[in-house]
């Protein structure tokens, strides 16, 4: 347990130390870009520089987050949340970067006379889960678009996202929610292995699950499951 704990406060404080000199390289480095007589051999070298230093940076505040969330048990600040309303938001924060992305969002019909669809839970944590799986989408999907089906039932909340393209294989699927897990087709493609690790830890401080399969085929379906804490009487 020492060792664990030693681990953690190791993790958050390097993530912590690390992230102010990422960002001050890439505001030099954004600097230099803009300069006028840079040739364009040099401007390229300094765009992949750039990249690297921002996937460094995307990883730090990954480890980050995922070191708080690690220590953190306190759901005082839970507050009612529309899941409309956060799989809205964090679609339009992923649009910005990935403006071909197309969503496709459905809410099916329910057994509750009037299914709001809110869970207990912290929004801005929540937006970190859909933005992880919107990107996702947009990176590795064949085609553009993400189709979002909300359900609920007396006693849970259903969220499937699916996108379309090559799914995951089984032994993939084994280890895709652990730290640094990228899968086959992941290949020449930036990340961290980190983003459904940190999905599946903020869903369980949620008391909630997400769970993978393949409906048909070259579709990958994520389905979240929020359980209420307090069952609708009949």
């Amino acid at each position: 347990n020492k060792v664990f704990e030693a681990q953690k406060s190791f993790t958050s404080s390097a993530s912590h130390e690390i992230k102010t000199p990422l960002t001050r390289m890439a505001f030099q480095l954004e600097n230099m870009k803009s300069e006028k007589n840079i040739s364009f051999e040099d401007g390229r070298k300094l765009n992949q520089i750039l990249q690297d230093v921002y996937q460094l940076s995307e990883l730090t505040q990954s480890l980050l987050l995922l070191a708080k969330l690690e220590e953190q048990n306190d759901k005082s600040s839970f507050e009612e949340i529309r899941i409309d309303e956060v799989v809205f938001d964090a679609f339009q924060q992923v649009e910005i970067n990935y403006p071909f992305l197309k969503l496709n969002f459905n809410v099916s019909e329910s057994i509750i006379p009037e299914a709001s669809f809110t869970v207990k839970g912290i929004k801005s944590l929540l937006e970190i889960v859909f933005v992880n799986l919107f990107k996702n989408a947009a990176i590795y999907s064949k085609q553009p678009n993400i189709e979002v089906l909300l359900h609920e039932t007396f006693y849970t909340v259903y969220v499937h996202v699916d996108s379309f393209g090559e799914t995951i294989s089984s032994a993939d699927q084994q280890t895709m929610f652990q730290s640094f897990s990228r899968g086959e087709n992941s290949q020449n493609i930036p990340g961290s292995g980190l983003g459904l690790r940190i999905v599946k830890r903020i869903l369980e401080f949620h008391n909630a699950t997400i769970d993978y399969n393949i409906p048909i085929e070259y579709t990958n379906r994520f389905t979240i499951a929020f359980k209420k804490q307090i069952a609708i009487n009949l």
